[in-house]
């Protein structure tokens, strides 16, 4: 595979050119509330040629390695149509490496049959929990070898195994239906599924218990997030908006994303940092072949870095951050987040409710929107009374803007945790979904405007 896209690369007569070819195997399993949707098992492959010419980029993809010549003709008549923005194009890292990661029980080389009756059992134990009348459960497994060849000398082979499941457990009263979800999954081996009656069940019976829970009254609060709804702003609000293209492209954001200017206190450090191995956005290297780190967004309350791609980099006159990936073989790499999160502070749980006294204590995340405006659906929560947790609610949304509510972080947990990824991903220039992963400890927020039903 390397030879031929390096034959590919050096036949491409232009400023730059990359190529990359992957192929693998893919499984997806679903079950609803009346048994098993879909099991299937799908090989894939496919190339994807990327070419620079006076500053513009042509890219073609293929899945017949042995046409991929046709392509790069395609790309090189695209990049010649125009010229482009970029000024040359900034140096990249060389890197040459083969990475095969090894786990106890690779996901994809287990039989089907014996996923099939695992999910099974889950998907029947949560339909047995009083309340739980609907079900949900997606799985996805997939072993894909990926290589990355450039004209500047790089030259990558890598095989990741990764793994995901979302579990789903609807429960209904009359016209009322509530919902929470368990995510398990990443670069983790099969045995993750194995002996996981008790999180089933106790996900299943909190769904249940939202049927009960009082809907919460609409208003401003002091607020604690728990650490799964802490990684959703971090990627939703504040890492969209600090993508290397999404800064480079708005003028407006531009003269607000500048290095340097202070956004939170002393206390908060947002990162992304794909050398998390196990975690969702591992990679070891990324689409570009520029090797994974971990960067500092924001610093101490300063804004540190962005996430690039060696294009965006190269336009904006900053380092790489190994942030250039692309979906799969049928786009060119952008720049995306890999695993990011809120680094752990020093206070407690426990002092935070103190600090909260009368406020809202909220959980999970079912969903929303980011960017410099926010709103996001949270699964449940509960009344902080005194600074002890009070009376359950559920129907919480959370809206403000990205800016004001970095500013109103009052403290930051000593909690630091990542969930697990399921089967979605992130969504971008319709490259989805994306195998990223985001967290954080608890965080207390004052001033947080908290809609209801």
């Amino acid at each position: 595979m390397i030879n031929k896209l390096k034959t590919l690369v050096s036949r491409a007569a232009c400023d730059f050119a990359e190529a990359r070819y992957e192929e693998g195997v893919t499984t997806y399993i679903e079950f609803d509330n009346t048994g098993l949707k879909t099991a299937n098992v799908h090989t894939y492959r496919g190339g994807n040629v990327r070419v620079l010419v006076d500053g513009n980029f042509g890219v073609a993809s293929f899945e017949d390695i042995d046409r991929a010549g046709d392509y790069l003709e395609k790309a090189l008549d695209v990049a010649r149509l125009r010229k482009g923005e970029l000024d040359g194009f900034g140096a990249g890292e060389v890197n040459k490496d083969v990475i095969v990661v090894e786990l106890d029980e690779v996901p994809a080389d287990v039989p089907l049959e014996e996923k099939v009756e695992i999910l099974r059992s889950y998907n029947d134990l949560m339909l047995s929990v009083p309340g739980i009348e609907n079900t949900r459960i997606s799985y996805f497994d997939r072993k894909d070898r990926k290589a990355i060849v450039n004209s500047d000398g790089t030259e990558l082979d890598m095989t990741v195994p990764r793994v995901g499941t979302a579990f789903v457990p609807i429960a209904v009263e009359g016209d009322l239906i509530q919902q929470a979800g368990l995510n398990v999954g990443g670069i983790k081996p099969f045995g993750i599924y194995r002996n996981r009656e008790e999180d089933i069940e106790a996900i299943a019976k909190k769904t249940a218990a939202l049927l009960t829970a009082e809907p919460v009254k609409g208003g401003v609060y002091t607020a604690i997030i728990n650490p799964e709804l802490t990684g959703v702003f971090v990627h939703e609000a504040f890492g969209h908006t600090d993508e290397g293209d999404y800064v480079y492209k708005d003028e407006h954001m531009r003269g607000i994303m500048k290095l340097g200017r202070r956004f939170a206190s002393e206390i908060v450090n947002f990162v992304d940092d794909g050398t998390l191995f196990g975690e969702g956005g591992y990679i070891p290297y990324d689409d570009e072949g520029t090797r994974s780190k971990k960067n500092y967004l924001i610093k101490e309350g300063i804004l540190a870095g962005r996430m690039h791609s060696r294009e965006t980099a190269t336009l904006m006159g900053e380092p790489l951050t190994g942030n250039g990936r692309a979906l799969n073989y049928k786009f060119a790499p952008i720049p995306r987040m890999t695993n990011t999160f809120v680094e752990a502070g020093e206070t407690s749980f426990e002092k935070m409710l103190e600090a909260a006294g009368d406020g809202i204590y909220v959980r999970g995340a079912r969903g929303g929107t980011g960017g410099e405006t926010f709103t996001f659906t949270a699964e449940d929560g509960y009344y902080i009374r005194g600074g002890k947790l009070a009376e359950h609610v559920r129907d919480l949304k959370l809206q403000g803007n990205l800016f004001e509510t970095l500013e109103n972080i009052e403290a930051v947990g000593d909690d630091l945790f990542i969930p697990d990824e399921g089967v979605g991903g992130c969504g971008k220039w319709g490259q989805s979904p994306l195998p990223c992963s985001a967290g954080g400890p608890h965080i207390l927020i004052k001033n947080v405007q908290i809609g209801g039903r």
